[in-house]
């Protein structure tokens, strides 16, 4: 774009905005792209959980439920996962949580798998630990809906505001 502009112009200092234009157009869209699938991975978390949770209490190894919760789990959750499933088939529950704990950048996957990892480690009972998560996830998912039914409602008194400030 930018040798395009500059042949056509002829002036460089001109041809450095299609170029930038450009850039945050595409940043925009990919931005745009990444917070719909983030929301859709955040949605398919407490469905996960549940699942992992109904396989441990059926008297299910954790490592043997974590693995069926996650061939359960639809994409976008589903990839995030899949690379500690093999790590789990391959060998053992530790290291399986431990490289979904390193390998995420999801805030509540992190929190989760550092629970299972404290607790498989404690010896305390998981299914435990998987509620007050399932708590603390609804709490936050609930204060996000009332955060954007706020934003939403008050859409109106903003435009009005930028519409009389220059005013």
């Amino acid at each position: 774009v930018f040798l395009f502009v500059v042949i056509l112009s002829r002036n460089p200092l001109v041809s450095v905005f299609p170029p930038l234009i450009v850039y945050a157009g595409v940043y925009g869209f990919a931005y745009f792209k990444l917070s719909k699938i983030i929301k859709v991975m955040e949605e398919q978390i407490p469905s996960f959980i549940s699942t992992f949770k109904a396989n441990i209490q059926a008297n299910q190894h954790p490592q043997n439920a974590m693995i069926r919760a996650i061939d359960e789990t639809a994409s976008p959750l589903y990839d995030q996962l899949a690379f500690s499933k093999e790590i789990m088939e391959a060998g053992d529950f530790r290291p399986g949580i431990v490289a979904l704990r390193m390998g995420t950048d999801n805030e509540t996957l992190r929190h989760l798998s550092t629970c299972i990892e404290l607790a498989s480690d404690s010896g305390s009972n998981l299914v435990e630990q998987l509620d007050i998560v399932e708590g603390i996830i609804e709490d936050k998912q609930a204060l996000e809906r009332k955060k954007n039914l706020g934003i939403n409602e008050n859409k109106p008194l903003f435009i009005i505001s930028i519409l009389v400030v220059p005013v």
